[in-house]
């Protein structure tokens, strides 16, 4: 089967359009007025275990905890869309411990939150790179971490009957198909490389190429079903279908001004730079265009260098947001301090869901 076709046939499986018991369910939120509904969906953050060259989340962790109390205040309901914890490289019990004082006591609200009002407000869907949150896992770590209060993952979650969200991976060669044994290269040998240079990405979250095509596909898979598609996995943020380039050049200049000043410095940090020129070199592939009619959406990353980008369904707009992550320095000692540099918030890009929705054809 190519590997467009097997894509299809994973997103079908995947969204329950086709029935698998093997892969497991997807999990429709009943929500009649996109008017009134507020959910924030965040992908690709690959938490680690805090070590600085191995855990690219770790700099954006306060950002992160920062944003979850925004939005746990202002009623919005929580969305995971995969690849949340770095199970390809970490042993998801070793994430958990690092993790659970902070992060996971952040992510802990909303489910308790969703038991006050009966209702859900903490959704996970399943990623490549956390795959490993299989029942037993789950149960000994993850429900532990949250509170012993019960959570489920799932392979998609639907908004209503046209909005739907899952991870991205379904049909890529490594991240699906050849899932075990890119996770022992990565666990067993990258890790040793992480350790001298810094953290590199995964296959589709570098290969301008990969990437290009996982939205190309993702993209014509919701146009045919005529669905609202918001994916992950891809680690650059896509609205209505777009890459929108302007953003992306600004987003060029700002990074290359900062590695020149970087290089600068008699003191030079080597783990900054390198993901500086791995970001520019990122960023010069993205200048793209998906399609033509706006089905598609993704969200970006958690694990970028200078922040986090998600998607908002917030009041009947659909929105691209960014929260820049500070910078500072702080010793990690089981808990985030109270005096820091607040994170800012920024809407890259935001739309009636409505009219979206209208562009899109449903015969």
């Amino acid at each position: 089967m190519k590997e467009k076709e097997y894509t299809f046939f994973r997103l079908n499986q995947d969204s329950g359009i086709e029935d698998n018991e093997k892969v497991g369910k997807p999990f429709k939120i009943e929500e009649n007025n996109l008017g009134t509904a507020k959910y924030v969906i965040f992908s690709d953050l690959h938490k680690g275990t805090g070590r600085k060259k191995s855990d690219a989340f770790l700099q954006n962790e306060y950002t992160y905890c920062y944003a979850l109390n925004y939005y746990l205040e202002k009623d919005f309901k929580l969305i995971l869309a995969g690849d949340i914890e770095e199970g390809w490289g970490f042993k998801l019990k070793n994430v958990i411990k690092r993790y659970k004082n902070t992060v996971f006591y952040c992510e802990k609200k909303f489910v308790e939150k969703g038991i006050q009002r009966e209702e859900g407000y903490y959704f996970r869907i399943i990623g490549n790179h956390d795959k490993g949150w299989g029942k037993k896992r789950v149960r000994k770590l993850l429900i532990p971490a949250l509170g012993n209060n019960e959570v489920k993952i799932y392979t998609s979650v639907f908004i209503g009957d046209r909005i739907l969200i899952l991870h991205g991976h379904q049909g890529d060669a490594t991240s699906d198909k050849l899932k075990g044994i890119a996770k022992n290269v990565v666990r067993f040998v990258t890790q040793t490389v992480f350790s001298w240079f810094g953290r590199k990405k995964d296959r589709a979250a570098t290969s301008a190429q990969i990437r290009k095509k996982r939205d190309k596909y993702l993209y014509e898979w919701a146009k045919d079903r005529k669905l609202l598609l918001i994916a992950g996995h891809t680690h650059r943020y896509i609205f209505k279908s777009s890459s929108n380039v302007n953003i992306t050049k600004d987003d060029l200049d700002k990074f290359e001004q900062e590695l020149k000043i970087e290089k600068e410095k008699d003191e030079k940090d080597s783990i900054k730079i390198l993901r500086l020129e791995e970001y520019i070199k990122i960023v010069k592939e993205d200048i793209s265009e998906v399609g033509d009619i706006p089905c598609y959406f993704n969200t970006g990353a958690g694990d970028y260098i200078d922040g986090i980008t998600g998607i908002e369904i917030d009041n009947g707009e659909i929105k691209i947001i960014k929260w820049n992550s500070p910078r500072f320095n702080y010793k990690f000692t089981g808990i985030l301090p109270d005096a820091l540099p607040d994170p800012k918030r920024i809407e890259v890009f935001s739309e009636s869901i409505d009219e979206i929705l209208n562009q899109i054809p449903t015969i």
